[in-house]
């Protein structure tokens, strides 16, 4: 792990969602596991039976052929053939008077019947050792001592007498694995030749041929089968599990930014409240430098009057001129730095206030981040459902053999493309907060679906329908982001107001045409419209018909200062029939 993934996850680990979400990918990455492999141990397992069927049709065909052998033998009555060492003649045949002969020629003959010659096939194939199957011929009445059952083969004629046709195991003979199978056989007419001194009779179950098949050479044969199959599996499960960590890193880190927001936002709500407090007592004093200042004005005007009142005791006493001119210079230089100084304090006092209405605007931007991850997070779950029903498709295709390399590639790329739309969700909401610098001419319907497709999951999930009734090729001049920011407050009103009221079937229709040179936009919905009453203060700083705790009364007052003294345009309101709209005009 490198040191970017083990930042990461250090960083997943701090807030309580990011430890559940990395809980849950845990039990995914063991169901995953679990899965795959089911499936590899399903994969060989049915290889080995592959090889045990191959192993079954071997040994059917070797006890077939066996069989047509003995049959043809048994047809004739067996054959003649010269006795030797080898190929004495068969004391078990002693009751047959032609058992031996000899030929005209003087040749000396034995009659070597089915068994006989089956038995000495089987001698040879197993001295031999050429991998073919070893046989055993038997009965549950042998006539020969040596072709006495094993234990295996008792309970296999056993089964023969109770209907079975067949018998197949797999057994382990000194060390190595073998398909023991064994086929019984019915007496016929030629076999009478031989047994009937045995009391059998046509149609009775007189024992059973039985091969030994070696398994090992055949599973030699499959091994690189199942290795491919082993490796094919490993690189399944490798796949799925960077996609989990991938997705779970994202969302982990999604989760920690939305809860760095939201301690953020409780921290700037605090310092909020101190801003409040602030500027209340700003307008205090606001109020008492007016009082100070009708006072000053009274007094100047006081003063005038005095002057005016030296001016005629001047006139009148022509002697007493000069130093009263000279006291009316000084009068009027006091009075001119008294304008100077409140003209001061004036410009200083807007200064601040403008400096606050600007932070105002940022505290706004901050509070709309929260309901914002919210939409983010909406609009993440149906591509994590994608990517799951991509790897559920791959697993099924595979398991029913029409997994093919293009359709795991074209799998692989759906998911990345997936992981990619999530990531540039994010590089959309960090641009979506960037502060314009300078204005720019900017299409507005761009800019309407822009604010919009951040809130379209939440809008969906709670049933509201949005719709557009757009003219193309309007544009403005301004701010994009701020723009977007005005019309995300006037939406995430609207769809307030509509959850709160409970409107059956609840719509927001926005338009955008120009009038002139102007853009014109509006949000209108079906929620009941505004109180006559407090209309005229919707506008107002920290007005807000909401539940405590649910409103700041900033985000309308933020939006006209936006649009009305940042932009040059307007913003009203008003009441239709049903509901209520706002108009943005630029």
């Amino acid at each position: 792990m490198d040191a970017k993934s083990f930042s990461i996850y250090q960083y997943m680990g701090k807030s309580r969602e990011s430890r559940r979400i990395i809980r849950y990918t845990q039990y995914m990455l063991l169901a995953w596991t679990v899965l795959l492999g089911f499936s590899c141990w399903s994969s060989v397992s049915l290889h080995k039976k592959t090889v045990e069927n191959i192993a079954l049709a071997e040994a059917r065909a070797t006890i077939g052929r066996d069989l047509l052998y003995r049959r043809w033998g048994a047809m004739h009555g067996g054959v003649y053939v010269p006795p030797t060492a080898a190929t004495p003649p068969n004391p078990y045949l002693s009751h047959i008077p032609d058992r031996d002969v000899i030929t005209r020629d003087g040749k000396a003959l034995t009659l070597i019947n089915p068994a006989y010659m089956t038995r000495q096939v089987y001698e040879m194939a197993q001295k031999d050792k050429n991998g073919l199957g070893i046989g055993h011929l038997t009965s549950l009445k042998p006539i020969r001592p040596e072709n006495a059952p094993d234990p295996w083969e008792i309970k296999a004629l056993k089964e023969f007498e109770n209907g079975a046709e067949e018998v197949s195991a797999i057994v382990v003979h000194d060390g190595s694995s073998y398909l023991r199978h064994m086929r019984t056989f019915k007496t016929e007419q030629s076999c009478l030749k031989c047994h009937a001194h045995q009391g059998y009779k046509v149609g009775d179950v007189r024992g059973g041929l039985n091969v030994s098949i070696p398994i090992q050479p055949l599973m030699e044969a499959t091994k690189d089968e199942i290795n491919g199959t082993i490796a094919r599996h490993g690189g399944i499960w490798l796949l799925g599990f960077l996609l989990f960590i991938a997705g779970s890193a994202k969302l982990s880190a999604s989760a920690q930014i939305q809860q760095d927001v939201q301690d953020e936002l409780s921290l700037q709500a605090e310092e909020l409240e101190e801003e409040i407090a602030q500027r209340q007592k700003t307008e205090e004093m606001l109020q008492n430098q007016a009082a100070i200042l009708e006072e000053e004005i009274a007094e100047r005007q006081s003063a005038q009057e005095s002057l005016q009142d030296q001016t005629t005791i001047l006139e009148e006493e022509m002697a007493e001129r000069q130093q009263y001119q000279e006291a009316l210079a000084v009068k009027s230089e006091q009075l001119e730095g008294v304008n100077r100084n409140l003209e001061n304090r004036i410009a200083e006092t807007l200064a601040e206030l403008r400096q606050k209405d600007q932070a105002l605007i940022q505290q706004g931007r901050l509070a709309s981040m929260g309901e914002m991850i919210n939409n983010i997070a909406h609009q993440w779950r149906q591509p994590l459902n994608n990517v799951g029903l991509l790897i559920q498709n791959m697993q099924m295709a595979f398991n029913e053999g029409k997994l093919t390399p293009e359709e795991m590639d074209q799998a692989v790329d759906s998911s990345m493309k997936t992981i990619v739309y999530m990531s540039r969700t994010i590089d959309d909401f960090r641009n979506f907060f960037r502060h314009d610098k300078e204005k720019e001419i900017f299409q507005v319907d761009r800019i309407v679906n822009k604010a919009i497709d951040f809130i379209s999951a939440t809008l969906e999930q709670k049933g509201i329908q949005v719709k557009c009734q757009f003219t193309q090729n309007v544009t403005a001049v301004g701010y994009p982001n701020e723009y977007a920011q005005v019309l995300l407050n006037i939406i995430s009103n609207a769809k307030d107001v509509l959850l709160e009221r409970k409107i059956c079937s609840p719509e927001i229709v926005i338009t955008v045409e120009s009038t002139g040179e102007n853009s014109l936009v509006s949000v209108s919905d079906n929620g009941g419209g505004i109180d006559e009453a407090v209309m005229p203060k919707i506008f107002d700083p920290y007005f807000t018909t909401k539940e405590p705790g649910k409103g700041t009364g900033i985000g309308l007052y933020m939006s006209k200062i936006i649009i009305e003294q940042n932009m040059g345009g307007k913003l009203y309101a008003r009441n239709l029939d049903g509901g209520a709209e706002f108009v943005i005009e630029l």
